[in-house]
């Protein structure tokens, strides 16, 4: 464009126009033979050069990556800024797969602007500009209202973040302090040069459609969607968005309406991580299932790590309300030495933007049990300025208001407030749920650990003794738990099976029934279900109901339910909300 008079000035746009259309082709691509234009093919022009996975994903540094996803959108812009410079309508090329490609990453962000990373990020966590000129390049030259919507998000955030440092990218305090993964850190000041790109781009190319609502946007893209070759699923809720990836980073990050300013996409993030002796660590996938439903999931995954010596088997749920379900077990597959595992990692940002006036205050509150911690953000030079605090096998804990947890655990519950970052990718602090740091040595087929959790988004302090997770009995290579009317299940063997599932009913204000055999008897749950090898479900309650008795309940996934008295006396079963009991006589079988 600039050497248009050039002798070689058509060649290098030919190249230039190849390597726009290359930038997002796909394997699917290659085996198209749908004419793309009067010269050829999909399939031609693809050539088999391929550049994203078969579900519109890019993978780079060892993960899923939604930066890199997004950079053709980006270059999009950046292309229409070139070409508008020059009075040149901008190439066929450039938008081969843009639009596909962008429908799955505004799925994937938050409140804020910023991309939801399923597999981690390796990257400074906070950008200052959360990738306002690709929800721009959206908006303007697809007519994207809700990319609109996004943009205006993503300009919010960058402002108030500028602000909040006195004009600064990054804080000075930062800036002084810490290092990056690609020193120096005040390098990152360069990109105040989006701004002019951004202004330079509406100049060009107009301002685009009217954004859509917020209400409008979430009714949009609320719900789940997996990604089966990137290996994650993504769940927008009305609290926010959760995640699960089972290949590269294996973790699940749980956010709030906060998005990655509260909890950040760091690697590992919530599964379990384990350091064996003389054992290097490893994934080697043994089985993975998903049960996906409309506003909710279920998970089950099976994975041989540590050259294979150790196993991790988990139960993973996000449901419609937003809370997550977590059930992990590590068992030797032969005799090994534990020298450390952590279960329940989360990053909390720990930020100080001041003109963010509902979040990243510069300090975090963490409540347990008759305590309240206030860790202070803040970065410094000094490898001693950071504080840890150990709490031995609280019941809870709440994350500054933003997050309710209970949970259970072997290990005890840390929380590092961290000062020094020997490699900066935002001021944060680490909370481990449950820490074993010597367990020492353990048999072959013997459990080291098991961990279950319940995350529930915008639950408050004085909310949170009251969430109620109730982990089942179950077989071996099995996880069950039950909470807010929904059952997720796990069969983490190689063959089908009938699993046997009890736990007491004791505090349970009703009494669940699910489809399939639920029996109540002397305050204890008992149900019955058949699942496949590896298999997973979710399930939500057919009703809930008070039991005064010994009975059965049998349901369909739809019809009637029919309730059997299995005592010596008769029994007395009333559907919660109605004011009506019903007697059932020994061994009769009603209709509720």
């Amino acid at each position: 464009l600039y050497l248009k008079d050039h002798e070689g000035a058509a060649g290098w746009m030919r190249a230039a126009r190849r390597w726009m259309f290359y930038a997002t082709t796909t394997p699917q691509d290659a085996r198209n033979e749908g004419r793309y234009d009067d010269e050829s093919t999909v399939r031609e022009k693809t050539h088999e050069l391929i550049n994203a996975l078969p579900d519109y994903m890019a993978e780079n540094h060892g993960m899923v990556h939604p930066s890199y996803t997004s950079c053709p959108i980006m270059f999009l812009g950046l292309e229409a800024i070139n070409h508008g410079l020059h009075r040149r309508a901008v190439p066929k090329e450039a938008f081969f797969n843009r639009e596909i490609i962008y429908a799955q990453l505004r799925r994937m962000t938050d409140r804020a602007g910023y991309l939801h990373p399923p597999q981690g990020m390796d990257w400074p966590y906070l950008y200052p500009d959360p990738g306002c000129l690709t929800h721009a390049s959206a908006s303007v030259l697809f007519g994207d209202r809700r990319a609109a919507y996004l943009e205006r998000l993503a300009l919010d955030t960058w402002e108030k973040r500028q602000t909040s440092s006195g004009g600064r990218l990054i804080s000075l305090e930062t800036a002084e302090h810490c290092h990056d993964i690609q020193d120096p850190i005040f390098m990152r000041e360069h990109l105040i040069v989006n701004a002019a790109m951004m202004s330079l781009f509406h100049g060009l190319c107009g301002d685009g459609p009217k954004p859509v609502s917020a209400r409008q946007f979430e009714s949009a893209e609320r719900g789940v969607k997996q990604f089966p070759h990137s290996c994650f699923i993504i769940h927008r809720h009305r609290k926010g968005q959760t995640s699960f990836a089972w290949r590269n980073n294996i973790m699940a990050l749980p956010l709030n309406k906060d998005g990655i300013q509260t909890i950040a996409p760091a690697s590992g993030t919530l599964l379990g991580s384990i350091e064996v002796k003389d054992k290097p660590d490893s994934h080697a996938l043994v089985s993975f299932d998903s049960d996906l439903q409309d506003d909710g999931f279920g998970a089950a995954l099976v994975m041989d790590r540590a050259q294979g010596s150790v196993r991790q088997e988990v139960l993973f749920a996000s449901l419609p309300s937003g809370t997550t379900l977590l059930a992990e077990t590590w068992t030797a597959n032969r005799a090994i030495t534990v020298k450390g595992l952590d279960q329940g990692f989360l990053r909390i940002i720990n930020e100080t933007f001041s003109d963010m006036k509902t979040n990243c205050r510069g300090y975090r509150r963490i409540y347990t049990p008759g305590n309240v911690d206030r860790f202070d953000g803040g970065a410094s030079s000094d490898p001693d300025a950071d504080r840890i605090e150990t709490y031995a096998h609280p019941d809870w804990i709440n994350i500054d208001g933003r997050i309710g947890i209970v949970f259970s655990g072997k290990g005890k519950t840390i929380y590092h407030n961290r000062h020094f970052f020997p490699t900066w990718w935002a001021i944060a602090d680490d909370l481990v749920l449950s820490r074993l740091e010597r367990p020492g040595r353990v048999s072959a087929g013997s459990e080291v650990a098991g961990f279950h959790a319940m995350i529930v988004p915008g639950c408050t302090p004085g909310k949170t003794p009251d969430l109620q997770l109730l982990p089942l009995r179950s077989p071996k290579q099995s996880a069950a738990l039950m909470a807010e009317g929904y059952l997720s299940v796990a069969n983490f063997a190689n063959r089908t099976r009938t699993l046997s599932l009890s736990a007491s009913a004791k505090h349970l204000q009703a009494v669940p029934v699910f489809s399939g055999q639920t029996h109540v008897r002397d305050h204890r749950l008992a149900l019955r279900l058949r699942l496949h090898a590896g298999a997973a479900t979710l399930r939500r309650a057919r009703m809930l109901t008070e039991v005064d008795g010994s009975v059965e309940f049998t349901a369909a996934e739809a019809g009637p339910i029919y309730v059997r008295n299995t005592g010596r006396e008769s029994a007395r079963v009333r559907v919660a909300g109605e004011n009506r009991w019903k007697h059932i006589q020994v061994s009769d079988v009603v209709s509720l």
